[in-house]
């Protein structure tokens, strides 16, 4: 499968559940699930399937960080900042010493 081709696969599954929301016979569906014979879908709890799928994409987002070179990249943009984290240091002590004394 490309890159791209699962925001296509996710657009058209979303526009065909949506098109077809009305006319789909939930509990016909339901009983074709081998696996949970007794899921009933008057008592789904749509947040908790909400934050299912909001689990699963973060896990997916997560899944793609390359770890092993985040400590290098880190430790990079520190050095190349660090001018910028002086200045933000010297900044914070002068607001300090203003709000405090």
């Amino acid at each position: 499968m490309k890159p791209g081709t699962w925001i296509v696969a996710t657009s058209v599954a979303a526009a065909a559940g949506w098109l077809g929301y009305d006319y789909v016979d939930t509990r016909a569906l339901a009983s074709l699930l081998p696996g949970m014979p007794s899921l009933d879908p008057a008592t789904l709890h749509v947040p908790s399937m909400l934050a299912g799928g909001a689990l699963g994409l973060s896990l997916n987002t997560l899944r793609r960080v390359p770890w092993f070179e985040l400590p290098r990249r880190m430790l990079r943009w520190l050095v190349l900042n660090e001018r910028n984290i002086y200045r933000l240091g010297i900044a914070a002590a002068c607001l300090g010493v203003l709000v405090f004394y």
